[in-house]
């Protein structure tokens, strides 16, 4: 079953290899707790910051606002806490979160709440599906052979009979994943994403904010400014999310056995 081998298996880190460090959980749980603060960083520049979560609110900003902020807080709590179990796909869960699903969650809630802008949201939304569509695609072109490979070299079983996931770090120069995408990818797509995101900023922004959110839509350089950060994360990180999109499919399948 592929969902009960990735939620089994390990890692090995501290001494005994099942302690895991208190700087490291520490360290974890500060990354979660940044995940919503993207977002609640960019309703400074509203004359009545919160009042978004509040019957002030048109439903559906009200709506977006706290949905959106549960949903950034709740993801981060759960990748800390399988971080805590000892979970491998944890910590792809954890880079996930902060590098792509919460940057991507917050550029939508930026765009529709303290922006403002039907034109941006809608743009925004491209980008992402765009995003979205080419991490699978790249993923899904990573050969059988490959995924054979990395399951000999990052999977084993632990002494305790649980699969054990191998962390990049005792793998020399970081094992076949390094190589897993060679020839998948293409730069020029890359710059095309980064142009898109600039076509998506001149036409969302230089448009007059559809007023969505009454008084709440206000022009102000901190919510672009994080949009624009929040994007630029989104799309540059997609490598490394990629990777262990690629290491959980690995775990998926569980280590190989002797015959």
């Amino acid at each position: 079953m592929p969902l009960r081998h990735l939620l089994r298996t390990r890692f090995a880190l501290g001494d005994p290899p099942e302690a895991i460090p208190p700087i490291f959980r520490w360290q974890v749980l500060v990354m979660v707790l940044i995940l919503p603060c993207y977002f609640l960083a960019s309703l400074t520049q509203l004359a009545q910051p919160f009042a978004v979560f509040t019957d002030a609110a048109p439903p559906i900003i009200r709506a977006a606002s706290v949905m959106g902020t549960v949903l950034l807080t709740i993801g981060g709590v759960i990748a800390w806490a399988l971080v805590l179990a000892r979970r491998a796909i944890g910590i792809g869960a954890m880079v996930a979160m902060m590098l792509y699903v919460g940057p991507m969650i917050a550029a939508l809630l930026i765009a529709l709440v303290p922006i403002g802008s039907l034109t941006l949201l809608a743009g925004t939304t491209l980008v992402i599906a765009w995003s979205v569509r080419a991490l699978f695609r790249v993923n899904a072109g990573v050969s059988a052979h490959t995924l054979e490979a990395l399951r000999a070299e990052r999977l084993r079983v632990g002494a305790d009979g649980h699969p054990e996931f191998v962390l990049a770090a005792m793998v020399p120069g970081g094992g076949r994943i390094a190589t897993a995408f060679d020839g998948l990818r293409s730069p020029f797509a890359t710059v095309l994403e980064f142009a898109g995101v600039a076509l998506v900023a001149a036409t969302g922004f230089a448009l007059v904010p559809v007023a969505i959110a009454t008084d709440f839509g206000q022009r102000g350089l901190i919510a672009p400014l994080l949009w624009g950060l929040l994007l630029a994360i989104m799309l540059g990180a997609r490598g490394t999310v990629n990777q262990w999109l690629l290491l959980a499919r690995v775990m998926a399948k569980g280590p190989i056995l002797p015959e």
